[in-house]
């Protein structure tokens, strides 16, 4: 956290279409905000703080008891560069997280820890698989919009637009 500016999360994945984190970007220039960037790994689970004492660092053990010997989880330097280069000369500080859990639980915890204004996050993609996971499972977003007390920014991926001779929605 940095001292006297407000903060703000960003939920981002390697693979994820950079809207997410130029959204997050953009909202924290104008906000003069420092932004928390947290990628979330599904397979192992939060433990505790970690022994080096940054608020921030979680210790996680795999989920699959199996995979023990894997290398320490770490925030994913190809996803770290993207935003570096997105982030280019704006006066942007921020950060980066690894976080383990569920994704909406992961968000809130880091939300809690920096003290965040808000989280952004994105929508999944279009396609019927996605769609009918989101409907079975529900949204990140939803979840956290349910669960947690800080306003969510919800970035469309893959957004329809209307044609003027639709009518609006009831």
């Amino acid at each position: 956290m940095t001292k006297g500016r407000p903060t703000l999360v960003a939920g981002v994945f390697p693979g994820q279409p950079d809207a997410v984190a130029e959204e997050a970007i953009r909202v924290a220039e104008r906000f003069g905000a420092h932004l928390h960037f947290v990628q979330v790994n599904q397979t192992r689970y939060p433990v505790d703080a970690a022994p080096d004492g940054d608020p921030l660092a979680r210790r996680s053990l795999p989920v699959d008891a199996d995979s023990v010997g894997d290398a320490p989880d770490e925030f994913d330097p190809g996803l770290a560069r993207r935003i570096d280069l997105q982030v280019g000369d704006r006066p942007v500080p921020w950060s980066s997280h690894i976080e383990a859990g569920e994704p909406a639980a992961a968000l809130a915890r880091v939300a809690e820890r920096v003290d965040a204004e808000l989280i952004i996050v994105g929508t999944r993609g279009s396609t019927t698989r996605e769609t009918l996971r989101e409907l079975i499972n529900g949204s990140v977003a939803m979840r956290l919009a349910h669960r947690q007390h800080r306003a969510v920014v919800v970035v469309p991926l893959a957004p329809l637009l209307l044609d003027e001779d639709d009518p609006p929605p009831s």
